[in-house]
């Protein structure tokens, strides 16, 4: 480590639980986030159940933002948004990634 170079920050026990759940989740829902993607592109919004809760899917022409409702869908809070380029091949190849990070964010908020 040089002396102009940041110090190295420790991963907590905390990260590595939300990434091994991200990644898990990722690994067993491959197929579905798959045809969420196709089903999103296509509607442009879609509702979800993530345990108890209500999560809705919003897509706009480089991105897509995510709500969760905590009341079955009365009220939406806690967004959370990323870009996806234009291309409809880069937002089909993305989407699986999101949908697996929203989840673990809904599910890991629970624990």
């Amino acid at each position: 480590m040089t002396p102009d170079s940041p110090p190295e920050r420790e991963v907590s026990e905390q990260e590595i639980k939300y990434f091994d759940l991200m990644f898990k989740l990722l690994d067993e829902n491959k197929v579905r986030y798959e045809e969420q993607a196709k089903e999103l592109l296509l509607s442009r919004t879609m509702k979800v159940v993530i345990e108890e809760h209500v999560g809705l899917y919003r897509l706009d022409r480089v991105g897509c933002r995510f709500e969760i409702s905590h009341d079955n869908g009365e009220t939406f809070t806690n967004s959370s948004r990323t870009h996806l380029g234009w291309r409809k091949k880069d937002k089909r190849l993305y989407l699986p990634n999101f949908f697996a990070q929203t989840e673990a964010n809904t599910i890991f908020k629970e624990d």
